[in-house]
């Protein structure tokens, strides 16, 4: 009997998709159909945009404060610009102004040529009334005062450095072993005590020893040639004073200049220096410096009233120092260089008991002043070796 076979079974191959259904699907997302390439490209290109979004707002923020500063840089130069032309025309109104007053002041000297009228006004009542008359009621006295003294400085200082100034006016001195003598109680000068017990010595400064401020001591010293009543005052004498030093040749000198007769403008000027074979300290030389011309004068007046022919008058002593340490420490009678403090006392109360007042003044130094000028030459050559 036959039997039956079947036939051998056989899968059938499944079949591909096309490329068109391929395109068609990815043409068409709403199918439901997508890739992860596609999303992958979507995310960048959002964070694209967003990063190109935040670069603009940066760049903008940038731009806001550039521009911000450069208003602020603006204003400030456009204020500076200002400030600087104000600055230039308050220089020019300055200027303008300061030649005003300079005109003016050349055209009032020459309509006074009376000298006299502009000294005769110090202490003398009637005087300074017709000055201010004079003066149409202007009332510029202090510029007229600085005038008078310009006039007077300038005048005295070329008077001064014509002085000549010979080997024969520097005399050689020596100072005694003992000339420094020490100090008894040293400690006492810092207690509160000292300056009962100094002014209870007797051998105390007797005289006026001040120190004036800049201006006021300028005054006083020029006063000597432009205050007539000083000027024409027979009796008062004045000598200017100064010491150098010289640590080179180990030599002290010392100065004491005066004018022999103040009553007359055109009067010289003496001129005596003082040669120390002996190093010093500045603080011993200005004393010494001011005990000098106290020495000489004490002895001239004893030659005059011994003498039958006529006395010279001396009635005030005016010394004039540029160390205010020196005059401070006189008027004091500080403790500090006893021995030259005493011979000073000794010699002011001496010249007192003759009815001779002496004052002394501190002027302030290399302020174009006649007396300390030339006392300064003389001092600086008297250090010096012959």
């Amino acid at each position: 009997m036959e039997t039956l076979q079947s036939p051998p079974l056989t899968r059938e191959p499944s079949p591909t998709p096309s490329d068109s259904s391929i395109e068609f699907i990815l043409d068409n997302p709403s199918l439901g159909v997508s890739t992860s390439n596609d999303r992958n490209s979507k995310t960048r290109v959002i964070s694209d945009r967003r990063r190109k979004a935040r670069a603009i707002r940066r760049s903008r923020a940038k731009l806001i404060r550039q521009r911000k500063r450069l208003e602020t840089r603006l204003e400030e130069l456009i204020a500076d610009d200002q400030n600087r032309s104000d600055v230039a025309q308050l220089k020019e109104d300055t200027s303008s102004l300061s030649q005003r007053l300079r005109m003016k002041r050349k055209t009032e000297r020459a309509k006074q040529p009376e000298m006299a009228l502009l000294e005769s006004r110090h202490g003398n009542p009637e005087g300074q009334t017709a000055y201010d008359q004079n003066r149409n009621g202007t009332g510029q006295l202090t510029e007229d005062l600085a005038s008078v003294q310009e006039w007077s400085r300038n005048g005295e200082v070329g008077r001064a450095m014509r002085t000549k100034i010979t080997p024969d006016m520097i005399q050689t001195i020596e100072l005694p072993d003992d000339w420094q003598d020490e100090i008894d109680n040293q400690a006492m000068e810092s207690t509160e005590y000292r300056d009962a017990i100094i002014d209870t010595r007797p051998n105390a400064f007797v005289g006026y020893a001040m120190i004036q401020d800049r201006k006021s001591a300028v005054r006083q010293s020029l006063s000597e040639y432009t205050d007539a009543t000083q000027r024409n005052d027979p009796g008062r004498h004045s000598f200017h004073v100064d010491a150098a030093i010289s640590r080179k040749n180990n030599m002290t000198g010392l100065a004491v200049v005066n004018r022999t007769h103040r009553q007359d403008r055109a009067s010289p000027w003496t001129a005596q220096g003082y040669r120390i074979y002996q190093w010093m300290d500045q603080n011993e030389a200005e004393p010494l410096a001011i005990w000098q011309p106290l020495v000489s004068i004490l002895e001239r007046i004893q030659t005059n009233r011994k003498s039958e022919h006529l006395q010279e008058p001396w009635s005030v002593v005016a010394i004039y120092s540029d160390s205010q340490l020196a005059v401070g420490n006189i008027r004091r009678g500080s403790l500090k260089n006893q021995r030259l403090m005493r011979n000073i006392a000794v010699v002011s109360r001496q010249l007192s008991q003759m009815q001779v007042e002496i004052e002394l003044h501190w002027e302030p130094g290399h302020c174009n002043l006649p007396g300390n000028e030339l006392a300064d030459i003389v001092s600086k050559k008297a250090r010096l070796p012959p």
